[in-house]
């Protein structure tokens, strides 16, 4: 608390009512440390401010300013300096003079309580009634521009030409015309003291000239420069480029239902200039073919707009018949626009750095002949084209909803929180019912046309390709794909917490998934839902990995819900390589679950297909998990995975939990395996003559079905140990019977490993058959008295010598 001892500096003595004057007060949050800047005014050291704006309310209050951390000041530092109603004085700043007072309700708990200055009834603040003259000002001449007549006033003129003719004595601050060109086309258009585009010179009586420029006010509506519904396109067309002139924002005003601003031509929106409306209503339209909108310059903003296209489908030239346009350009924004009917594109930037496309709905655009057509399309043809792509719904039923990154070079891109749902067109209208366009392209509007949700990446493989992100999008209703990722991505693409549903709707084209990643790099698949995917004939999935060619480096599909695909869960397929699938859960599959089927060249394959958990819910002759991998070199591992099947009795050897033609290359470990008719399956022969030791098929848990493993082999020399499963209601532990594997030798053998060697669980006497070690055993499952309780092999070969073990005892 204060005393009456205290200096001017810390504050006067105890008193509610009235402290000592500040110096400055805050108009916006500010860092309470440091000699700052603060309306207008830079502190000293020791000056009283007075902290009124803080996001934080609690810190409101009187502080001495420092150069290091700020302290309150000590005549309002504790709960008994002030209450509601306490003044305090402020000299200086542009807000400056006035008086504040405390308007939080009392009793006051300082650091803790919100609390609130306003100006007192009583002050009397230059600035504020010179920002409230300026606004008078400002609206006037708002008014002034959109009277059907205009009153000349001493320094008021027709045109800009009568006013170049006007000779003053001295030069005044403002000459105003009527007219930019003519008296009646209505812009009233101020000019500022200086030299500038579109100006005039006016010669003074009294001696010199002076220049003057348009006044780049905020806000002139459109109407002001002869635009609007009734006034014919290419007026409109012209009055649109005569505001670009003379404003840094543009005013489009909501029009009455039915009414249309129509142009004929493309506007050039120059560097800096916001041109915005009122949403819905502020329709601007074109009616011509192979024209733009708009075309941005650097750093243009578009806001609140409807564009209209003509809706026809004979345009060629790709970088027409767009909404709103931009080549080269730096930090365009475009947001909470509509935007219909267009041929190419709703927005399109080529070659654009640090954009942002926000909160925008496109629909009703048409698709002709422009296969790359698309409500949103980026193509990066410069490196580092940073973009953030949000909020957005895509409506359309054209080629694809988002076409980014197009070209693929190493483009820095977040597209998150996106719709891009496919709608019938013909109910798209104003109070029409924006239904969903759902079957497979038939010709008609109320049939999918649309290709893939959203593109990443295109045509990517000579470059660095994209770096980007691709979250929390919801993707509907596309023939091929929900999110098509295309091309090699050295840095990496991330595709996390997206939801796909009702796609690949056209069976005939591989190129299908909810998920689709080709040209697969350091990629990652994780934490998306995949529903209904629709594809069944083609070798596709819900998720699809699909490599142009061995990369050499982990694409991670992880952590998915994949429900009711009626093509495969996940599918692996071509070149693929170091695929890395886990923790994923797929229920409901018609086809395979996982599949991972190669081209057997060299560097593919190589999988770690791990932690999933399959459900199957139909289908009695489909398999769990499918490797396919032959002829590379590269090991695929399948291990910890839960995999319940749906009918145990068909007896195939395609209905199986585990199923492999690449037996040498696959390590199958630790699985659970449920309610098949064989567990683990090998579709093709062992043919090499040999004792596989360290070939894993171990540790799983087999339960509730008619066979094991069921492996086979082209001869009787082949050995596959089979170590530390556990079997639970299993018919048959070992099978090589065509119902189980392709038809051939018994291989494969129910084992223990003790060190090097193997000891055999399941014959009753020393093998006769298979290639074994000099050590290997065999441990009769049903040891006697008297009886040797094994065999034991003292010299290596096919089937090699075993002797007896000597007899229990009688």
């Amino acid at each position: 608390m204060a005393t009456t001892s205290v200096d001017q500096i810390t504050g006067y003595g105890e008193t509610l009512a009235l402290k000592a004057p500040c110096r400055l007060a805050t108009t916006a949050n500010i860092v309470l440390s440091g000699l700052q800047a603060i309306d207008g005014v830079v502190t000293a050291a020791n000056d009283r401010v007075l902290v009124r704006d803080q996001d934080t309310p609690s810190q409101n209050g009187i502080y001495i300013a420092a150069s290091g951390a700020w302290q309150r000041a000590r005549d309002m530092d504790s709960n008994r300096d002030l209450t509601r109603g306490t003044r305090v004085y402020v000299t200086e700043g542009d807000s400056g003079p006035a008086e504040f007072e405390v308007t939080t309700e009392s009793p006051i708990t300082v650091g803790s309580s919100s609390i609130a200055f306003d100006l007192s009834a009583g002050s009397v603040n230059a600035a504020a009634l010179s920002a409230a003259a300026q606004r008078a000002e400002e609206a006037a001449d708002v008014a002034e521009g959109l009277a059907s007549t205009f009153i000349l006033s001493e320094n008021t003129f027709d045109t800009k030409a009568t006013a170049a003719a006007w000779s003053p004595i001295a030069a005044p601050n403002y000459i105003r015309t009527a007219g930019a060109l003519a008296v009646d086309d209505g812009s009233g258009v101020a000019f500022v003291k200086g030299t500038g585009s579109g100006g005039f010179t006016v010669t003074l009586s009294g001696g010199g000239t002076q220049d003057y420029k348009p006044s780049l006010q905020r806000g002139f509506d459109i109407r002001l420069f002869g635009a609007g519904p009734a006034r014919t396109a290419a007026q409109n067309s012209a009055a649109l480029t005569l505001a670009m002139s003379y404003v840094t924002e543009l005013w489009v005003p909501p029009l009455a239902t039915g009414e249309y601003i129509d142009v004929n031509n493309e506007v050039t929106v120059p560097a800096h200039v916001k041109i915005r409306g009122a949403g819905w209503h502020s329709r601007i339209r074109q009616t011509v073919r192979e024209k733009n909108i708009f075309i941005a310059g650097d750093h243009c903003s578009f806001e609140g707009l409807h564009l209209i296209g003509d809706n026809l489908l004979t345009g060629a030239d790709f970088t027409k018949n767009n909404g709103i346009y931009a080549s080269g350009k730096k930090g365009v924004l475009v947001q909470n626009c509509f935007g219909e009917k267009f041929e190419s594109c709703g927005v399109q930037l080529r070659g654009c750095l640090d954009y942002k496309i926000l909160n925008n709905v496109f629909f009703a655009n048409p698709w002709g002949a422009i296969a790359s057509s698309g409500d949103i399309v980026v193509y990066s043809t410069v490196a580092a084209g940073r973009g953030l792509i949000s909020g957005n719904s895509c409506f359309s039923n054209n080629s694809q909803g988002m076409f980014l990154d197009a070209l693929g070079y190493e483009a820095h891109l977040i597209i998150t929180n996106n719709h891009c749902v496919t709608l019938d067109p013909a109910t798209c209208i104003e109070g029409g019912t924006w239904a969903e366009a759902t079957v497979d392209y038939t010709g008609v509007t109320s049939t999918v046309r649309r290709r893939h949700g959203i593109v990443v990446g295109y045509n990517s493989s000579s470059v660095g390709g994209p770096h980007s992100i691709i979250s929390n999008n919801i993707c509907k209703n596309t023939r091929w794909t929900g999110i098509y990722k295309q091309g090699v991505s050295e840095g990496g693409v991330l595709i996390i917490g997206n939801h796909c549903s009702n796609n690949g709707l056209d069976n005939s084209n591989s190129i299908s998934g909810g998920i689709f990643v080709n040209g697969s790099g350091k990629d990652l698949v994780t934490g998306n839902i995949i529903e209904d995917f629709q594809n069944t004939t083609s070798a596709t999935g819900a998720i699809t990995i699909n490599t142009a060619s061995p990369l050499g480096v982990w694409t991670k599909v992880h952590g998915n819900l994949i429900t009711n695909s009626l093509g495969r869960g996940i599918a692996l397929t071509a070149q693929t390589a170091l695929v890395d699938v886990a923790q994923n859960q797929i229920i409901g599959s018609v086809s395979t679950d996982i599949e991972a089927i190669s081209s057997g060249a060299a560097g593919t394959g190589g999988h770690h297909i791990h932690d999933n958990k399959i459900k199957r819910t139909s289908g009695n002759d489909v398999r769990g998990i499918r490797i396919q991998t032959g002829g590379t070199t590269l090991v695929t591992i399948v291990e910890r995975n839960s995999i319940a099947g749906f009918d145990n009795t068909n007896a195939v050897n395609t209905n199986a939990g585990i199923w492999t033609n690449s037996p040498l290359v696959v390590r199958i470990r630790d699985n659970h395996v449920k309610n098949f008719h064989v567990a683990i399956s090998s579709g093709a022969y062992f043919t090499v003559s040999t004792r596989f030791f360290d070939l894993l098929y171990e540790n799983n848990l087999i339960e509730d079905c008619t066979g094991g493993f069921g492996l086979s082999s082209s001869n009787n020399t082949v050995v596959v140990p089979l170590v530390g499963n556990r079997f639970i209601n299993v018919t048959n532990k070992t099978a090589a019977s065509a119902t189980y594997t392709v038809a051939g030798t018994k291989c494969g053998y129910i084992c223990r490993k003790d060190d090097d060697r193997l000891v055999v669980l399941e014959l009753t006497a020393a093998p006769a058959v298979g290639t074994w070690a000099a050590g290997d055993r065999a441990a009769f499952p049903a040891p006697a008295a008297a009886a040797a309780p094994g065999a034991i092999c003292t010299t290596a070969g096919n089937p090699g010598t075993w002797k007896a073990e000597a007899a229990i005892a009688a």
